[in-house]
């Protein structure tokens, strides 16, 4: 504590010596200028910010806690990152939960190797769903022969 108060009184010295390092600058530029020195309540304003500092700092020793300067985040923005990140948490969750659970599964194994062709074809020409939703380009080049002879009213 000790420390501390000792840092807040450089502080306030290191400021104050700035000002009026500045304020005794700006009165000999005015000077050799051939215009009026500032007064010192010019002075005294200049140091108005010292003093609000060292209000602070007293506030600050008073009751041991330290406000923290500018603006921080507000509690509603930290509450709606929060949520987006635990939306983004349970959309990756599932989305590896479908991976993991696809990964043993070929889709298009039953296609290809144990359903006949020419039933998906004649449900294709039946529903009008064009064959392409059903078989990519190698494999219609595949099943052509089940696509050329088959019609809608086809039965297995």
């Amino acid at each position: 504590m000790e420390w501390i108060k000792e840092h807040q009184a450089y502080l306030l010295e290191e400021q104050t010596q700035k000002i009026k390092k500045k304020f005794e600058k700006d009165n000999e530029k005015r000077v050799a200028d051939g215009e009026k020195e500032m007064k010192v309540t010019e002075l005294n304003e200049r140091l108005e910010p010292v003093k609000e500092m060292e209000k602070k700092f007293n506030k600050e020793n008073k009751t041991g806690k330290v406000e923290a300067e500018g603006k921080g985040p507000t509690v509603e923005k930290i509450e709606a990152a929060i949520t987006k990140l635990e939306q983004r948490v349970e959309t990756m969750s599932l989305q590896a939960q479908d991976k993991e659970d696809n990964k043993e599964v070929a889709l298009g194994t039953s296609k290809i190797n144990y359903i006949d062709p020419r039933l998906t074809v004649v449900f294709s020409k039946k529903f009008n769903v064009p064959i392409e939703k059903f078989f990519s380009k190698a494999l219609r080049e595949k099943f052509e022969w089940a696509i050329k002879s088959v019609e809608e009213d086809w039965e297995f």
